[in-house]
């Protein structure tokens, strides 16, 4: 569960930082950088629900030897862009996966906030605050054997998001996790 898991709650984590400098001939001081501008169109909260993840989770076994795993129906997950370069990150995704011959059934929760900076395509983010949890939603074995697996992989957090599509109330972001890419399409509000 853990390296899906990263992918799913990676809606959100990177740094870089683009700034542009002025040079000059003369004897004056050459102008402080400025940061470039964050993107209108990313600034605001964005949601993905249930069907636009379990492609994820479609995708990943066979790369990263991570079992099926079925999201349930109401889960879902949130990420807010602020202009003034945060972000925060909310997930409520029950899940299950048959994992070792047993079904294994986990709730993906918590909150993720930090930084980002953004031009045109490229997305950095940087965690500041990782708050996600993962607990067993039954009392079985394989249940807390597992959150206590994918909570220590959320605790290393090696999930990146390079760039990102935007259009109206249509987001993309573009994430990648132990080298395999996945897109997760957001809608505003």
């Amino acid at each position: 569960m853990g390296k899906a898991t990263r992918t799913v709650t990676l809606l959100a984590i990177v740094a870089a930082f683009a700034t542009g400098c002025t040079a000059t001939n003369t004897d004056t001081a050459a102008p402080t950088p400025t940061p470039t501008p964050t993107p209108a169109c990313i600034v605001g909260s964005w949601s993905v629900g249930a069907a636009e993840l379990q492609p994820i989770y479609d995708a990943l076994p066979g790369g990263l030897e991570y079992p099926d795993g079925v999201i349930d129906p109401a889960a879902s997950a949130s990420i807010s862009f602020a202009s003034d370069g945060t972000f925060s990150f909310e997930q409520d995704v029950p899940t299950s996966v048959t994992w070792l011959g047993h079904t294994a059934s986990v709730a993906l929760g918590g909150t993720m906030t930090g930084e980002y900076t953004a031009d045109d395509e490229a997305l950095a983010l940087t965690a500041r605050d990782n708050g996600l949890t993962v607990a067993p939603t039954d009392d079985g074995t394989a249940s807390a054997i597992f959150a206590s697996e994918t909570a220590e992989t959320l605790a290393e957090w090696p999930v990146s998001a390079s760039s990102y599509t935007c259009a109206g109330d249509e987001l993309v972001l573009h994430l990648g996790t132990e080298g395999y890419a996945a897109s997760v399409p957001f809608v505003r509000g």
